[in-house]
């Protein structure tokens, strides 16, 4: 879900959130989340989620059509 990456990549979004400490706490030194495997996700996870949600409703996403503008001739073009 998009809000678990806004929480992840920006946490300071939500320090209003009395739980995003606790969550903190339990990734502890990890690097990375999982979200397809349940052991690898914070048991507070979802509860941050909750305290999160309206926060992240009121964040403005936007959507773009990106095109290449150079570089065509120097990289192959991935398809």
């Amino acid at each position: 879900m998009i809000i678990d990456a806004f929480i992840a990549f920006a946490p300071e979004l939500f320090k209003e959130c009395s739980i995003l400490q606790k969550v903190a706490n339990e990734i502890g030194n990890s690097t990375s989340i999982d979200f397809t495997n349940s052991e690898t996700i914070p048991k507070s996870w979802n509860h941050l989620r909750e305290q999160a949600r309206p926060i992240f409703e009121k964040i403005p996403i936007f959507e773009a059509q990106i095109s290449e503008i150079r570089g065509k001739d120097k990289y192959p073009v991935w398809h």
